[in-house]
């Protein structure tokens, strides 16, 4: 089957930066899986898979506009520090300028990178930690199948069982 709107794709990937250097990557165990069409997916990424079936690889060359965008140097903003959090805990002490921790927001976690560390707040940087950047990706593409109906209706893919939110 290849890839089309509405196809869940599970996949496993290795993004690096320029100058070659792992900065993200699937836990080879358990591979991604993405509903090809909804938010959540890199633009890149999304045009790329869009015709591809199980067991492509692909190597990508993502500019910022494929990727993470473009930085936007507004998106400084101070947040309460109870609202974050450094490798799944709450932030005791101070944490140096940039530091990439997590954000909750109504939405889920957000990651964004620590700009200035005061008492009761945290100024960060919204930009991606990624924005600006050109980078590269390899994607092993592992298995596609159509989507169930509560996955197209819910936006998203579900794992074995049910969701995987």
């Amino acid at each position: 089957m290849n890839i089309e709107q509405n196809s869940v794709v599970s996949f496993h990937f290795e993004l690096k930066n320029k100058a070659g250097e792992v900065v993200q990557s699937s836990d080879k165990n358990q591979p991604v899986l993405y509903l090809q069409g909804s938010a959540g997916m890199l633009p890149g990424v999304v045009e790329a898979l869009l015709g591809k079936k199980a067991g492509d690889k692909l190597e990508l060359s993502l500019t910022p506009e494929q990727g993470f965008g473009d930085i936007q140097p507004d998106a400084i903003q101070r947040v309460p520090a109870k609202k974050c959090f450094y490798k799944g805990k709450a932030i005791k002490g101070k944490l140096p300028a940039g530091t990439i921790i997590d954000f909750a927001t109504e939405h889920g976690p957000r990651e964004v990178t620590i700009v200035k560390v005061g008492l009761k707040s945290i100024d960060v940087d919204l930009n991606h930690p990624f924005a600006g950047q050109e980078l590269d990706m390899s994607v092993d593409i592992v298995d596609v199948r159509a989507a169930t109906e509560d996955e197209k209706s819910h936006g998203h893919a579900h794992g074995a069982g049910g969701h995987n939110h």
